[in-house]
């Protein structure tokens, strides 16, 4: 069974290019632009991991990820942070608002494909 990954970011070739990267790894993707679209998703499917931007228009991602966190059915999803801000104040807001990895957009989207299956295989839910 293929594992689902909910990309969001409101930069629509990043998140093209994120979806693509993730896609040629054997992962299914859903994305969506914003928070509210990342909502309404969540609202009928729940991903085996979240990969969600921080700078968005409306509701940001450090929001976004809190918002995930009090919900039941996606409370213990696997957040991964990929993100162009890389300041320590940043990454920590990220990780307190319930985030479990932090990639910096800088590095490679290799590295973003191994904190997903890294994610995953600590979950246990490897593809």
């Amino acid at each position: 069974m293929y594992k689902k990954v909910l990309v969001v970011d409101d930069e629509m070739v990043m998140r093209s290019l994120v979806t693509i990267a993730i896609q040629r790894n054997g992962f299914v993707v859903a994305d969506a632009d914003n928070s509210a679209q990342a909502l309404s998703y969540l609202e009928k499917t729940t991903p085996d991991v979240i990969v969600l931007d921080i700078m968005m228009p409306g509701m940001n991602g450090i929001d976004l990820c809190r918002r995930i966190r009090k919900r039941p059915d996606t409370k213990n999803t696997p957040i991964i942070v990929f993100s162009a801000l890389g300041d320590d104040s940043t990454i920590a807001s990220a990780y307190a608002a319930g985030a479990n990895r932090y990639v910096h957009k800088l590095n490679r989207f290799g590295d973003l494909i191994n904190q997903i299956q890294d994610t995953l295989a600590s979950a246990n839910l490897t593809h």
